[in-house]
């Protein structure tokens, strides 16, 4: 029962990934890595799905699951950005994600092995940024909050990643899978994942859409 859960709540953001493409040709491009990312998500549940049914374990999927998440959120952070200083910083952090996630495998030597590490320090990260995105557009207020692309993405985010840490955290202290507790949190954890994606799916329909311009030597349309 749980498991079917966990596959229905990772599952629906198939509907966004639908949507999103089918809006694609009208879409802001600077949102394409939110975009790519929902691809990647859905994929990964497919994948994990296969993984329990023949092999009992998707654990390898979620680890490198886990770094193409943090590089494309980081990614689609960077166009949301105009200083170059906090570009910069982005960059830092991308090769700092990537040698960890290397590290983490080398010390574990092994792709079978949850690297707890790295999912809690990458959804930190996620966390830190998310929040700074979501006060950026409370001050000042320039569109309805429900209305607000960035601001459901970063609430979004601030959930989900909420979640994975509290989560990941209790996978290290509690022992046994099977504990009252962690049975709990799996529930919990597949709510919030679901409420997560359907505040990705609003927010596909209010992502600004794509200029166009008259003059194509100016830019490509």
């Amino acid at each position: 029962m749980l498991f079917k859960l966990s596959v229905f709540s990772g599952l629906s953001i198939g509907i966004g990934v639908c949507i999103g493409w089918l809006r694609f040709y009208k879409m802001d491009r600077s949102y394409l890595p939110f975009l790519l990312l929902l691809t990647l998500g859905f994929i990964s549940e497919l994948g994990s799905l296969a993984m329990v049914k023949h092999h009992g374990s998707n654990i390898a999927i979620l680890n490198i699951y886990s770094l193409a998440e943090v590089l494309l959120f980081l990614w689609q952070f960077n166009n949301w950005q105009s200083q170059r200083p906090y570009r910069r910083k982005l960059l830092l952090t991308t090769f700092a994600a990537v040698a960890f996630w290397a590290a983490e495998w080398m010390y574990r030597g092994t792709l079978w092995q949850p690297f707890s590490g790295c999912i809690i320090l990458f959804a930190a990260t996620l966390i830190f940024l998310s929040m700074a995105i979501v006060v950026r557009q409370l001050y000042p207020l320039l569109l309805p909050l429900r209305s607000n692309a960035l601001f459901i993405i970063g609430l979004g985010l601030i959930f989900c990643n909420t979640c994975t840490v509290i989560t990941e955290t209790c996978w290290l202290l509690l022992p046994g899978t099977m504990a009252a507790p962690m049975r709990a949190m799996v529930v919990i954890f597949a709510a919030v994942n679901f409420l997560s994606n359907l505040l990705f799916i609003w927010s596909i329909f209010y992502i600004p859409p794509r200029f166009r311009y008259i003059f194509r030597s100016s830019s490509a349309v």
